[in-house]
């Protein structure tokens, strides 16, 4: 008898960072933001995949926040659940409907914006050049509204969800 085990995880991991940012890139054009801003994707998706692959990425964070006041004017999360879709079939794909959806359900943000993209990982979590820690903006006055999984691969999945003012 012969038995054959494939790793997908390395492929797992490049396909959700490529999406993730992929996606990051539609709603930063879907909110009127200029998409040549969007800089380092070089150290983004290494960070992304790497951080995949050893499982300690938890969310990657869209915040759109105003030049001079430095205070959130939007925000997009995908959540990642390394448990999605256990016994399925291994499916790989992208609901670019529910990242429409998002966008829409968000609205344009106002001229004189900015965007940042940050991440959060379990302790750990191996050293990605060009990567520093940081903090958040906060997110008071915002309500947190989830639109479902949008990227699914294999067993791990993104979810999305979006922030607008209250």
């Amino acid at each position: 008898m012969t038995v054959v085990a494939v790793d997908t995880r390395a492929y797992t991991s490049t396909y959700l960072a490529g999406n993730i940012l992929r996606s990051v890139t539609d709603i930063v054009k879907g909110c009127g933001l200029d998409p040549g801003s969007f800089t380092h994707t070089k150290t983004l998706d290494l960070g992304l995949r790497t951080w995949l692959e050893s499982g300690h990425l938890t969310t990657v964070t869209l915040e759109i926040f105003g030049t001079r006041t430095k205070e959130l004017a939007g925000r997009f999360d995908f959540t990642i659940d390394y448990g999605y879709g256990s016994g399925d079939d291994g499916g790989f794909w992208l609901d670019t409907d529910q990242v429409k959806f998002a966008i829409r359900k968000h609205g344009l943000v106002a001229s004189g914006c900015e965007y940042r993209v940050l991440v959060t990982t379990k302790a750990g979590s191996p050293d990605v050049a060009g990567w520093a820690s940081t903090s958040f903006l906060s997110t008071d006055g915002f309500t947190r509204y989830s639109v479902g999984t949008a990227i699914g691969a294999s067993s791990t999945g993104a979810g999305l969800s979006y922030y607008s003012r209250s």
